[in-house]
């Protein structure tokens, strides 16, 4: 299923609010529509083409593809990238989500 834009949007800005205080981690848009969270310089969070994309353990990835939950994000074609998933709708686990790849960039 693919959202709206704007549901999309309003979900990162959920997952940028559960971040508001916490001074390790900031906020950055790259390119024209790309917005990144990042913690001690490393990007753990972002929304790239209307995609949620984490960064996590690819055990914890292979998890999330295999349970059908997320894909393997692939940021041009045949390039994958084993330790980010991406999701194509809004769902409740993008502050949990973000949360688990903000701490896993942290022991990084």
């Amino acid at each position: 299923m693919v959202s709206d834009t704007n549901d999309v949007e309003r979900q990162f800005a959920a997952v940028v609010a559960a971040f508001a205080h916490d001074r390790a981690v900031t906020k950055k848009r790259r390119f024209a529509s790309d917005d990144v969270l990042s913690v001690g310089g490393k990007i753990f969070a972002m929304l790239v083409g209307g995609k949620f994309v984490v960064k996590l353990s690819r055990a914890r990835v292979d998890a999330l593809v295999t349970a059908g939950t997320g894909k393997k994000f692939e940021p041009s074609k045949g390039r994958v990238m084993t330790q980010w998933v991406m999701f194509d709708s809004p769902n409740a686990e993008w502050v949990a989500l973000a949360r688990e790849a903000c701490q896993f960039s942290k022991r990084q």
